[in-house]
């Protein structure tokens, strides 16, 4: 990510070119320094710059869109290790995710069915109703009542 280099033709490059030179454009080095000084905790990745990279195994990107939720948490520590790298401050409480836009093909909501669990998709549907959000645990400490010892990190 810190070496992918936006081309003249992507649709990022305008928002992002300085017209005073040439220099390249580290496009997810300054999606990284965004996601700092907001202080978010997703990076959207572009499906078509993943498309692009030529991955040693030729399947990866099927094999990533059907495949989706078995990929999902090394693409979660791969971020969390490039902003890292990139000089962020990263403590255990603190989870990122990985968004990825632009898939290909959109399918409809009432189209979803059991074998496409698992799979990443785009959907389209209008919402109708809304809910209460409920929290989910992510990640739990637990203390044994028996022996009173904690067991942090554990993953639900």
């Amino acid at each position: 990510m810190n070496r992918f280099v936006l081309s003249p033709d992507d649709p990022n490059y305008e928002a992002y070119a300085d017209h005073e030179d040439d220099a390249n454009i580290f496009y997810y080095v300054r999606e990284a320094d965004k996601l700092k000084a907001e202080e978010l905790k997703t990076l959207y990745v572009d499906f078509s710059h993943l498309s692009s990279y030529n991955w040693e195994d030729p399947q990866f990107m099927d094999r990533l869109q059907g495949e989706y939720v078995r990929y999902e948490p090394y693409l979660r520590q791969g971020l969390t290790n490039f902003l890292s790298n990139q000089g962020h401050l990263i403590c255990d409480q603190k989870w990122f995710q990985v968004g990825i836009y632009n898939l290909p093909g959109v399918q409809k909501i009432r189209d979803l069915k059991t074998f496409n669990l698992g799979k990443i998709m785009s959907i389209s549907g209008t919402v109708t109703r809304t809910t209460e959000v409920k929290p989910e645990l992510q990640i739990g400490s637990f203390r044994c009542v028996q022996c009173n010892q904690m067991n942090k990190g554990i993953e639900q």
